[in-house]
């Protein structure tokens, strides 16, 4: 294979003897042109990763629940325009606002269930159905948003668009898509997973490590599929790809439908197809998605004008496959590219070699809204950016002096500014037309706060679920279910956060009655003082 050296060069450092990795296939005018496994399938037995090993592919699983909505409504079982409430009446008057388009493209402003979950004192190795999955969303009030008034990624909208599957076509997801999309392209090792005691042939064993990288088997018990649930390989995948340039069972109507965006009520579009990110790398369009679930991840990047495709899939769960990906990219774009978005030179895009101490001026923690932050650290290469809400990590890099891009989507930018004694005090991202202003955290003092005013047990009719707020080691701590109590740190009078969430509590008669919380996929969940 022609680039097979260069591209050995660029993984050496992930071929670690012993350990889990990912499997990798670059694919080009529907040719192998790369693939190789690094680590192991499986820790105890020593299995190898390669073309073939079955891996859970996480949130890259709902194009083909997006596939699996797009082909009912050519059957005329349903219509993008058909109401959650013509299927599920009994959630709440919201539901005729919300469209089955809404669902597909992320713009219901539906709660998102993982969080629901969490908040109902659920953690990763816990079990639960779709019963409680569905009775979880019906008892919310509220929505996060107008229906088609912003984009907000919602696991819960694909989560229902395949129990919508299974109301109007009689079969489960998995029973659907397997016979109108994985058997007719011979993806004899792909399914949706909706049975967790089903015997894999082949599948990959998902791990965590820890920073003294000790590795643990991460798995899940959960049955849910539609918002992931998928197990493929990697060979199976490209057979998927493929099928975009060549249609021979699925026409080009139906990758239209694919990779058509969403567009918000103001008319403005999202960047979100089925399932699919509809993107530019280098000014170069591309079609892709991402997942991440217990100890996998999964990413693939396809340019459809280059015909070239990039598949990671990971088991272990401090790999970034989309980095590997896009770094891999770079060998065959090479020459090749044409930047033409704004704010791009011409050729492809230069990074600024700046020192780790240049670098340094822009690391710590910056608050996007209280409770939502990011946290930037200095990388080799650039920085890393840790986003507290849904764990995200990834680097960006300098294309001039105080400013930044994702690698992969240059159009994203991270402005620095009002550098104060050295440091930034101010990070503006650029996305999609919109802005988002930042601040750097600063310390506070409130060595004086009574934190006996909020002892107690609050409750929501949203959620069964009760919290007690209880006092430790002079910090305020609520206690949820079987979960490690959270530690709350005040961040204002009546405001407090933990790494994820935000705790406003409310006062009546000058006494604690309730509080809000807010969270990444929930806003405005409330909950009353017993």
């Amino acid at each position: 294979m022609k680039y097979e050296h260069q591209i050995d060069s660029l993984l050496a450092e992930y071929n670690q003897l012993n350990q889990p990795g990912f499997s990798v296939g670059v694919f080009q005018n529907n040719e192998w042109v790369y693939t190789r496994g690094l680590g192991l399938a499986n820790l105890d037995y020593k299995v190898p990763n390669s073309k073939d090993t079955v891996f859970r592919i996480a949130s890259t699983s709902k194009q083909f629940t997006a596939a699996c909505i797009f082909l009912l409504e050519r059957q005329g079982k349903l219509s993008l325009q058909d109401r959650l409430s013509n299927f599920f009446p009994e959630f709440p008057e919201y539901a005729q606002r919300i469209r089955v388009h809404h669902l597909l493209h992320h713009t219901s402003g539906l709660r998102d269930y993982l969080m629901l979950a969490y908040l109902a004192g659920k953690r990763k190795e816990d079990y639960y159905t779709d019963f409680e999955v569905m009775e979880w969303l019906v008892r919310q009030q509220n929505l996060n948003f107008e229906p088609g008034s912003a984009y907000a990624y919602s696991n819960s909208g694909y989560w229902l668009l395949g129990q919508i599957v299974r109301k109007v076509s009689g079969k489960t997801l998995a029973e659907f898509a397997q016979e109108y999309v994985f058997a007719p392209l011979e993806m004899t090792h792909t399914h949706f997973h909706d049975d967790p005691t089903r015997i894999v042939e082949n599948r990959a064993t998902g791990y965590t490590v820890d920073e003294k990288e000790n590795f643990k088997i991460s798995m899940t018990p959960l049955p849910m599929v539609g918002d992931g649930g998928v197990f493929t390989t990697i060979t199976d995948f490209k057979k998927w790809i493929d099928e975009y340039a060549l249609c021979t069972y699925f026409d080009r109507e139906f990758w239209e439908k694919m990779t058509s965006v969403g567009m918000l009520e103001n008319g403005q579009k999202t960047n979100y197809a089925g399932g699919l990110e509809i993107s530019t790398y280098q000014g170069l369009k591309t079609v892709s998605h991402g997942g991440s679930f217990v100890g996998y991840l999964s990413h693939f990047v396809l340019f459809p004008k280059e015909e070239l495709a990039l598949v990671c899939f990971a088991n272990r769960n401090d790999i970034l496959p989309w980095a590997i990906n896009f770094m891999l990219a770079d060998v065959f774009l090479d020459g090749n590219v044409n930047a033409q978005a704004p704010e791009k030179q011409s050729g492809s895009q230069k990074f600024l070699p700046l020192s780790s101490e240049e670098l340094s001026s822009f690391a710590g923690e910056y608050v996007i809204q209280p409770g939502i932050e990011c946290l930037i650290e200095v990388d080799q290469s650039g920085l890393t950016v840790m986003q507290n809400w849904n764990e995200s990590q990834y680097i960006i890099r300098p294309i001039a002096t105080n400013v930044f891009v994702l690698p992969e989507q240059a159009e994203i930018r991270f402005e620095f500014s009002d550098f104060r004694e050295g440091k930034a005090s101010k990070l503006t991202v650029f996305q999609q037309g919109k802005k988002t202003e930042c601040e750097r955290k600063q310390a506070t003092d409130f060595s004086g706060l009574n934190l006996e005013d909020y002892v107690g047990v609050y409750s929501t009719k949203e959620l069964d679920v009760r919290y007690n707020m209880l006092i430790g080691d002079k910090a305020l701590l609520c206690k949820v279910g079987n979960q490690e109590c959270w530690e709350l740190i005040p961040q204002a009078d009546d405001r407090f956060v933990t790494q994820e969430m935000q705790f406003i509590f409310c006062r009546k008669e000058g006494l604690v009655s309730s509080f809000i919380l807010e969270v990444a996929g929930i806003k405005n969940l409330e909950f009353i003082k017993e």
